[in-house]
Parts: structure tokens; sequence; C-alpha cells
């Protein structure tokens, strides 16, 4: 079950930096999950990322690792950046643009630090919802990405 494995604290996050094309810098690193079983070692996320979403799951996986990504990047030099992969599911939560804010609250993050990467699932939610959040989300000065 993938719920107790967040109880557990088995999932963690690793990160894949963006280079800039020009600059050859990194600008900023993409949060990627990563499920640590202590049967069955690591566990990529296709093995668990679908079955979270049919399941609701994605929602409080998802809020972690929002949080767990914001904290994280608050260490690093200004002005890397943190992207984090969200599903469709986590806009249809409408404590999820809240949700978003009072993570770059507790971190000290700017908001033009953090770049939310919409994934295919968007489409299969309500129009109105995903653009309402992206709106506010935009207003408050995070970056959103296609992915």
């Amino acid at each position: 079950m993938i719920f107790p494995a967040l109880a557990a604290g088995e999932f963690y996050l690793e990160y894949q930096p963006i280079v800039g094309i020009e600059s050859r810098a990194i600008r900023s690193f993409e949060a990627l999950i990563r499920w640590r079983h202590p049967d069955k070692g690591i566990i990529p996320p296709d093995h668990f990322i679908a079955a979270a979403e049919k399941t609701g799951l994605i929602l409080p996986i998802g809020n972690w690792v929002l949080r767990t990504a914001c904290l994280e990047a608050s260490r690093w030099p200004a002005p890397t950046g943190i992207v984090v992969n969200v599903a469709g599911d986590q806009f249809k939560d409408r404590a999820f643009v809240p949700h978003v804010k009072a993570c770059l609250a507790e971190a000290g993050l700017a908001p033009g630090r953090l770049t939310i990467e919409v994934t295919e699932s968007i489409f299969y939610v309500d129009a109105a919802i995903i653009s309402d959040s992206l709106t506010e989300l935009r207003a408050h000065g995070v970056r959103i990405a296609p992915r």
C-alpha cells in the first residue's frame, strides 16, 4: 500500500539538474519522487504513481513532494529554482493553491523559484478549475510549465 509508505518515511526526492542552454549553468532542479521499500528496494515512480492517482493517494503524496521540495530548495543559493510535477487531481483539490502558498511561506522560498510542471493528467480536470488555479499561482509569482 502506498499511503503507509508515506507515513513510514519511505519516500524521498532525487533532484535532476536543469541546465541553461546558453549559460550551461544549472538553473533549477526537478524534484523526482522515489520509494525505498524495506523489502523490494527502490521502486520507480512509474510503478506507483498511477496507482496513487487511481486511489486518491496522489494528494497526500503530492503535498509531501511539494513541501519537501520547497524546504530543500530554500537551502540552495538563489536564484536556483525547483520544478515539481503536479497531477491533475491535485488541481481539483481546492486546498492545492493555498497549500502551494503555505509551502513557499514555510520554506521562505521566493515564489519565482518554484515551477509547477503540469502533467497530461491535467486534461481530465474541469478547465475552469485549472484556469482558476493556474491564474492564482501565476499571480502569486509561481512559474508554470507544461511537461
